[in-house]
């Protein structure tokens, strides 16, 4: 199982990626979200360490 460092802002998955792995949040904060056609974003959920997004939906 490898572990994967990720920076402020970076994104998990995008829409319409097709993921290939589960993903564990250890530390910090991300939430899932979606940008709208005028450029903002509709957020979904937050989660927190020790949380498993969903990342097929």
């Amino acid at each position: 199982m490898a572990k994967v460092e990720l920076s402020s802002h970076q994104d998990i998955v995008r829409e319409k990626d097709r993921p290939s792995q589960c993903c564990l949040l250890l530390e910090g904060w991300a939430c899932r979200y979606q940008v709208l056609s005028g450029g903002n974003r509709q957020i979904f959920s937050f989660h927190i360490p020790g949380d498993i997004p969903d990342l097929q939906s």
